[in-house]
């Protein structure tokens, strides 16, 4: 007798969210750097919040011409209560100029539509090629 998992699936495999720059629209664009982040949430509400405002913000990037975009969004990912999602960055400069960015106050602004701040985001940057400690893969 087969009996189904009470389990919600999204707490058992990661699941892709929103389609990122990694999975062909980065052209010939060569990141330098990275950054990756994670948000843990408490309720489904603030979680899919969140989504929504990523979801937002990805069409926004992607409605930018070519020449404008010096980063673009990496795939979203959930994996039971936490969202997971990065930044493909593709110039240096701005990088170091920009990587700080979720700390200011238009992000303070989409962090309240969720009940977050920045101290409940975990950030990590890196380079191409680094091994990134629990960062969840999509294939």
């Amino acid at each position: 007798m087969q009996t189904q998992s009470l389990v919600p699936q999204h707490f058992l495999n990661p699941s892709l969210v929103i389609e990122g720059e990694e999975r062909g629209r980065r052209g010939n664009k060569i990141p330098v750097m990275f950054s990756h982040i994670w948000i843990q949430f408490d309720n489904e509400g603030d979680l899919q919040a969140c989504i929504k405002t990523l979801r937002e913000s990805d069409e926004h990037l992607k409605a930018r011409p070519e020449n404008m975009k010096m980063w673009d969004w990496q795939s979203t990912v959930r994996v039971g209560m936490t969202i997971e999602f990065g930044v493909a960055w593709y110039d240096r400069g701005f990088f170091h100029a920009k990587k700080d960015v979720y700390t200011d106050g238009m992000h303070l602004r989409q962090y309240m539509r969720f009940g977050k701040t920045p101290a409940d985001l975990r950030v990590v940057h890196y380079k191409p090629g680094d091994k990134v400690p629990g960062k969840t893969i999509m294939s």
